[in-house]
């Protein structure tokens, strides 16, 4: 904190740029995400004009991990796209760095329930590296995006079980773990816009719950959300499941939201490419002719003080 107030007070913004990541870093390694949180809100981080690019994606990771842990998805998202973007400006350097992002990113899609592209889940520098050691670094990610892409809950379990090493050396156990009730979300919305009606104990098979009352949960807990457009019925005793969803996908939000989406990621894109611009320092004469300059100054002396002579001869009587 003393190396952050004297930057401060000497204006020094790589300094400051360091000492904000050296406390994050230090908090974000202990796992005390929280404290992270509160005092990235209280430092201030230079503008990416004023620091490095190295500089400016640490920055945008620290603060992704932290919104990704506290649940703000979308925040996490747009933190590890810059830092992804800033980072990308060398591509033969920090190729270990890119790949976390990649696995964070892929992770911040799904916890989002939407599929990544094909883009975010094998990025040049992933293949560049699953070349060099010989087998593929996202396979455990893009198994997981198969088994959501299925609403495979089953799947799920088994590919968390397979790769649990996997999610233990990298940290991403506690996330991977938030992905169950994620994707029985949306085996159920799959369900339902297969079945118009389907009775409950049967969803309770398709999604390999143990429990009634889980089930009807898990159900209560879509509609509640609005993740789901449907309602619970009972008949003759058996709770039923009715699907209540528009035949005309766009009388639902979800067009509108992935514009809007689409949109502010081309803001956010435009605004970290004006912040990056660089400009080749210049002097105020530099290419311009000096002589031709002056010489050109002393004609137009010289034609004025002429017109001034003439101007007082034609004032004589």
């Amino acid at each position: 904190m003393r190396d952050y107030i004297e930057a401060i007070q000497t204006k020094n913004r790589h300094k400051q740029a360091d000492a904000v990541l050296g406390m994050l870093y230090q908090l974000v390694s202990q796992n005390q995400l929280y404290e992270a949180h509160c005092l990235s809100k209280k430092l201030e981080f230079p503008d990416q004009g004023e620091v490095t690019t190295g500089q400016h994606a640490k920055y945008h990771y620290f603060i992704g991990r932290i919104a990704l842990v506290g649940m703000d998805y979308v925040v996490a998202q747009e933190s590890f796209e810059r830092a992804l973007r800033s980072s990308s400006i060398n591509p033969s350097a920090n190729k270990g760095f890119r790949l976390v992002l990649s696995k964070l990113l892929v992770l911040t899609h799904l916890l989002q329930g939407r599929v990544p592209s094909q883009s975010v889940m094998s990025p040049p520098h992933a293949v560049a590296m699953s070349v060099d050691v010989g087998k593929d670094l996202m396979m455990p990610f893009k198994a997981l995006v198969k088994a959501m892409t299925a609403g495979d809950v089953a799947g799920y379990h088994a590919v968390a079980n397979k790769y649990h090493r996997v999610w233990a050396l990298d940290g991403l156990t506690p996330l991977v773990a938030r992905l169950g009730p994620v994707i029985q979300r949306l085996a159920v919305r799959t369900i339902v816009r297969v079945y118009s009606r389907v009775a409950v104990p049967r969803l309770m098979g398709m999604l390999g719950l143990e429990s009634l009352p889980d089930t009807i949960g898990l159900i209560s807990s879509c509609i509640a959300t609005g993740g789901l457009d449907a309602r619970l019925d009972t008949e003759d005793g058996v709770v039923v499941l009715t699907s209540l969803e528009a035949d005309d996908v766009y009388q639902a939000r979800d067009p509108q939201n992935e514009y809007h989406r689409r949109a502010m990621r081309l803001l956010a894109v435009r605004h970290d490419m004006v912040h990056a611009m660089r400009y080749r320092t210049t002097t105020a004469t530099e290419g311009i002719d000096v002589d031709a300059l002056e010489e050109e100054v002393r004609d137009m002396k010289a034609v004025r003080k002429e017109m001034a002579g003439v101007a007082k001869k034609d004032d004589v009587p």
